[in-house]
């Protein structure tokens, strides 16, 4: 017993490679990924309550229809609604494709159109972190 705990002090990475963990470096992997986790679910959160409010002269001179912002929502709620459920591992299975949608119906930048862009971002972020 005394021989890991000689293992653990002597730094986090000796440790690694001789096959003991380090608690102090898992309990920073899996805060790491809950704040992580926690993040993306905020900002899930604040498109999908700004993507269920009415649209406005701006957005819809940007190209926003109702149609656009129901279905670019129901996307964002469904990954936001697989988080929470069944927790941030299966942030790798989500694969939205937001920006090619909102180039394909040719949305001009401004307000939904950024937050949906940070929606995109952080969704890949968060993969390639996973």
């Amino acid at each position: 017993m005394s021989s890991n705990a000689n293992r653990i002090d002597q730094g986090p990475s000796s440790a690694q490679h001789r096959g003991v963990i380090c608690p102090e470096k898992l309990q920073q992997d899996i805060l790491g990924s809950l704040g992580d986790a926690m993040d993306l679910l905020a900002i899930l959160d604040e498109a999908a309550a700004a993507l269920k409010a009415p649209l406005g002269e701006d957005d819809r001179s940007r190209g926003w229809t109702d149609d656009l912002r129901r279905e670019v929502r129901e996307e964002i709620s469904i990954s936001r609604s697989v988080l929470r459920r069944h927790g941030s591992g299966l942030v790798r299975y989500l694969r939205p494709r937001l920006d090619e949608w909102m180039e394909g119906e040719e949305i001009r930048p401004g307000r939904l159109q950024h937050l949906v862009s940070d929606v995109q971002r952080r969704c890949v972020d968060a993969h390639s972190t996973v």
